[in-house]
């Protein structure tokens, strides 16, 4: 268990680096992403709680089960604020169709172009 914690510790920091560098490309699509760009910002958040939790645990020499209960705290707080913290879909939330990667990060209507524009053949 001291190996999860150390390597949490070790590589927790370039997660919370990609997801802020993915928050500052959805600045361009403020329009119609917002709350996905909160939502990277609050995910970086809870990753850097889990890091700092395990340089405490490293620091102080507390015991690793300690980073279980951290764990369950932040997976308790993504799961209460899920549509803030997770928006991000995969399908078309009217047609069901694979919705592209931009339309996944950078749009919040979770629609394909189509669905989106009202243009989609029903």
């Amino acid at each position: 268990m001291l190996e999860i914690v150390r390597a949490i510790a070790e590589y927790a920091p370039w997660i919370v680096v990609a997801l802020l560098t993915l928050n500052l490309s959805q600045r361009r699509h403020l329009e119609h992403g917002e709350r996905k760009r909160f939502a990277t910002l609050y995910l970086s958040v809870l990753v850097l709680v889990l890091f700092a939790s395990s340089h405490l645990i490293l620091l102080y020499g507390l015991p690793t089960a300690t980073l279980g209960v951290v764990v369950l705290l932040i997976v308790g707080i993504a799961g209460v604020f899920h549509e803030q913290v997770l928006p991000f879909r995969f399908r078309c939330g009217s047609c069901g169709t694979n919705l592209t990667p931009k339309r996944v990060l950078y749009y919040d209507s979770n629609q394909c172009r189509d669905c989106d524009q009202g243009t989609h053949d029903a």
